[in-house]
């Protein structure tokens, strides 16, 4: 084999290696269970429960093992990993166990005045009692920015405001939601960003099925008029938590004009 054919096989080698490497999640990053369930309910979830947890602790244990064997390549492939081949599947090593929400609120003055809030839900952009036929980008998009917030707030900053993809996209939205659903004449004096977080409730437990539902019914309502209500204050301070039925807003970014 000639020398061109062995630099490439073993580029290729390399390649492969890192992307198999990167590939195995830390032990921190896997959503295992503490022990194993017995719930009561249905007889799936009686029969499923505790088999899957035992599978998922046994994994658990399988990957400790891996990331540990696998140590001694990281560091030589980490900084090519690092240079954007990175790519985390945590839809199936850590599943997410709550439904996200991100909505944000306009206050509009009229040019009689009166102040006015409107309510505008970015995520998920489609009604979730709706069966939906294709993806949307828009969600992909808005939920990065799930990540952009967690990672500021795991790094301690202070004011998460300062995260670059909030403001960029609070601008993009601001601009449509004006163009769409204000007069030329009506000013945005303050936008802000709330992330909201509602638990998925688990199968057969029916007074969580019945919380569900209540938002299913309620959450609609961004969608067909975007709330519109008249508003006379005090606004809201950043980091503010508000509850609404079993949805836990946060305040994350504001903007004033």
């Amino acid at each position: 084999m000639s020398r061109f054919r062995w630099v490439v096989s073993v580029l290729l080698l390399y390649h492969l290696s890192a992307i198999l490497v990167d590939a195995i999640p830390a032990p921190g990053e896997l959503t295992r269970p503490k022990e194993v369930r017995h719930p009561e309910g249905r007889m799936m979830t009686r029969v499923l429960t505790p088999l899957l947890d035992t599978a998922a602790l046994r994994l658990a244990e399988l990957d400790s093992v891996l990331f540990r064997w696998s140590q001694p390549v990281r560091r030589v492939t980490q900084r090519y990993i690092k240079l954007g081949l990175s790519q985390r599947w945590t839809m199936f090593a850590a599943p997410a166990r709550n439904d996200q929400y991100i909505r944000i609120d306009y206050f509009a003055r009229t040019p009689s005045g009166d102040l006015m809030r409107y309510q505008e839900l970015i995520l998920p952009k489609s009604r979730e009692d709706r069966v939906r036929f294709f993806h949307d980008f828009q969600d992909k998009a808005t939920s990065s920015l799930w990540t952009a917030f967690n990672q500021a707030a795991a790094q301690k900053v202070q004011d998460p405001s300062g995260v670059d993809e909030l403001a960029q996209s609070l601008r993009f939205f601001k601009a449509r939601f004006r163009l769409e659903h204000l007069s030329d004449r009506d000013q945005i004096v303050r936008t802000e960003v709330w992330f909201g977080s509602a638990p998925i409730p688990p199968p057969g437990d029916q007074q969580a099925d019945e919380a569900l539902r209540l938002r299913l019914a309620a959450v609609p309502s961004y969608y067909s008029d975007h709330r519109k209500t008249p508003f006379s204050g005090p606004y809201s301070g950043l980091g503010r938590e508000e509850r609404e039925l079993d949805i836990t807003w946060l305040l994350a970014y504001l903007e004033n004009v």
